[in-house]
């Protein structure tokens, strides 16, 4: 973080910002009497992928408090509430799994066991949520950004 500051710093004008944001993985709404919870079943995924976690991917997770933390300029704030709900088939989801920088990793040290994994992870989903996997159902997905203005 330190040579990210030195770098912002050199760059941005007085004034300029500097402007972050991550988002987390797609929460399925409308579905809370399930035999499952579809939540639990996504996290147990995430769970098998954390041994393949990058420090950057942790920092991410972690919703950029550590980046906060060390942003050195005064003028600074971190927004963590930002969400929108969005329909998307659950094909969609799976795709999002399938594309994770995590499971990217995971999918190149042992790809049989990554594509199992993913593949018993959406059949989980669609047994519980009673569903296809085009089925259009309700996403919630959770911003968090940290903005910095460099001072005059």
């Amino acid at each position: 973080m330190e040579k990210f500051m030195k770098e912002a710093e050199r760059v941005l004008k007085p004034k300029g910002c500097v402007a972050l944001y991550c988002n987390d993985v797609p929460h399925i709404l409308g579905y809370d009497n399930c035999p499952e919870n579809p939540a639990r079943i996504v996290q147990e995924m995430f769970a098998l992928l954390e041994p393949y976690e990058n420090k950057e991917q942790k920092t991410a997770w972690n919703e950029y408090k550590e980046i906060f933390d060390a942003i050195t300029f005064p003028d600074k704030e971190r927004a963590e509430d930002i969400y929108i709900k969005l329909k998307k088939p659950i094909s969609w989801f799976i795709g999002y799994l399938n594309s994770s920088v995590i499971y990217k990793a995971y999918l190149k040290n042992d790809p049989e066991n990554a594509k199992a994994t993913l593949e018993k992870t959406e059949q989980r989903l669609l047994k519980t949520l009673g569903v296809s996997s085009e089925t259009i159902v309700e996403f919630s997905l959770k911003y968090y950004c940290v903005l910095a203005s460099k001072p005059e």
